[in-house]
């Protein structure tokens, strides 16, 4: 990827005086740094990554879980996690694939472009608790959920859990489970919840991935998995480590 970051080792970026507030969480202040120095200043561009094209706008840049964890010298769960805290307190987006991750700088036009001043508001014409800069962290709002995601969390289950059984048919009863997992709790409404679950399922749960041992060789779908009882089941740990039924 080294040439799509050429063109963000150059310049400046602004940082302001309200990201003090980070000084003693230098994770979250590493995090917020790495990512004004890896989103794209120019115009709009669009290349090829791994095999498909990806579109960029100003403040966006291209990552993956591996390659972040790498470059912020953190653990994988370090990632995720600050990753997790940033979103919410809105100073990123992210959109997710079964490839890579897009991540994008909130508001940065406004507060990083090259040709704009920005003048720092008084006490008087912003009150304290009204956010002025994306670094002063705005109150996080749940976002409007158009559409619930199947198809991406279908390509996430083939990616992580490439030996389970394939999903043919999405439309229908299975169609239904995963919107209804979905819609059961707020931190289920992302798709990193769902990367990290298949990944624990993969990870954790032996007895749900691996047919050796047992009579029929079974071992668990996507069908299975989202369904009510067992999702909860294997939420709770209840197959973790498991080697036999």
């Amino acid at each position: 990827m080294s040439n799509v970051n050429e063109n963000k080792k150059q310049g400046w970026v602004r940082l302001y005086r309200s990201i003090d507030k980070y000084i003693t969480n230098p994770r979250m202040l590493q995090f917020i740094i790495w990512c004004l120095t890896k989103a794209n200043r120019h115009e709009s561009y669009t290349f090829p990554f791994n095999g498909q094209l990806v579109s960029l706008k100003e403040g966006e840049f291209v990552t993956g879980r591996k390659e972040a964890s790498a470059e912020l010298a953190w653990t994988e769960d370090e990632y995720r996690s600050t990753k997790g805290l940033a979103e919410k307190a809105g100073f990123i987006t992210s959109k997710i694939t079964n490839k890579f991750t897009i991540i994008s700088v909130t508001n940065w036009a406004q507060y990083q472009h090259d040709t704009e001043v920005v003048k720092e508001k008084s006490p008087a014409e912003s009150p304290a608790e009204s956010p002025t800069s994306p670094q002063q962290i705005p109150t996080y709002k749940k976002k409007e959920v158009k559409s619930i995601p199947v198809r991406e969390i279908v390509d996430l289950y083939h990616d992580i859990l490439p030996d389970l059984r394939r999903v043919k048919v999405i439309a229908g009863s299975l169609e239904k489970q995963i919107s209804a997992r979905w819609k059961e709790e707020t931190k289920r409404q992302a798709l990193d919840y769902w990367r990290e679950f298949f990944e624990y399922v993969h990870d954790c749960c032996p007895w749900l991935t691996d047919p050796k041992g047992k009579e029929n060789g079974w071992t668990a779908d996507l069908r299975w998995l989202v369904k009510s009882e067992n999702f909860a089941k294997v939420i709770e740990g209840r197959y973790e480590n498991q080697q036999d039924g």
